[in-house]
């Protein structure tokens, strides 16, 4: 009988301690151009999502928007005749972006040249490497961790089997048919240069998360 009182009426503590509030993230201003990738011709009416940002918003007639991002940004383009782009890097500070969509129209055609099709139960992973000046960055060179058909870039005047920026070409080096899920993209610059995640990351690397039928632009900036 002793210890059933004992048990029956021992005291209940209740916890009345506050609950530590969660980290909000720090959000910063993302302005971006989208412009198509073959005529250079801005890009109105295309929907436009950051991490961060709870809206979608649309570019402009100027092919211009803004949106809320986090430090590792991801900014998701959408418009009818386009894959689903996403523009990823790092930034401790408000910035601006150009962004670049190709066409599905085009990556058919490129994919052609290449002798491939296009698997759409994987993806395409793009990887940027550019000046300051947002010139392309001749000799920089990428390479990532995922299965994949093989990379290619666009020369002076053709579409070559090759993962380094040439002279004469664009600044992008494209990674096509690749298994989705997260892979690792590292930049090498050229010359003794250093490739940083855009637009003020430290580091030449970046994980990258590629998802089926839907293009990945990992942007880096070399000097």
């Amino acid at each position: 009988m002793f210890l059933f009182l004992l048990f029956c009426c021992a005291e209940e503590k209740v916890d009345t301690s506050e609950p530590e509030p969660s980290a909000v993230p720090e959000a910063y201003q993302a302005e971006i151009l989208l412009v198509d990738a073959i005529n250079s011709q801005v890009l109105s009416g295309v929907t436009v999502n950051g991490d961060l940002d709870d809206n979608i918003w649309t570019t402009d007639d100027n092919g211009m928007s803004t949106t809320q991002v986090s430090h590792d940004f991801r900014i998701t383009a959408q418009q009818n005749g386009y894959p689903v782009h996403h523009f990823l890097g790092y930034t401790n500070a408000d910035f601006s972006l150009r962004g670049v969509l190709t066409s599905w129209t085009i990556t058919e055609q490129l994919y052609g040249l290449m002798d491939l099709s296009v698997d759409h139960n994987k993806g395409i992973l793009v990887v940027t490497l550019e000046r300051p000046d947002l010139s392309p960055s001749v000799g920089a060179y990428a390479e990532i961790e995922s299965d994949n058909a093989g990379a290619f870039v666009l020369g002076g005047v053709s579409v070559e089997v090759a993962n380094t920026i040439p002279p004469n070409g664009s600044s992008v080096v494209t990674f096509p048919n690749v298994a989705p899920g997260l892979t690792t993209v590292t930049a090498t610059g050229a010359n003794g240069q250093t490739c940083r995640a855009f637009p003020n990351g430290d580091s030449s690397t970046m994980n990258v998360e590629v998802l089926a039928d839907q293009v990945s632009v990992a942007i880096f900036v070399c000097e």
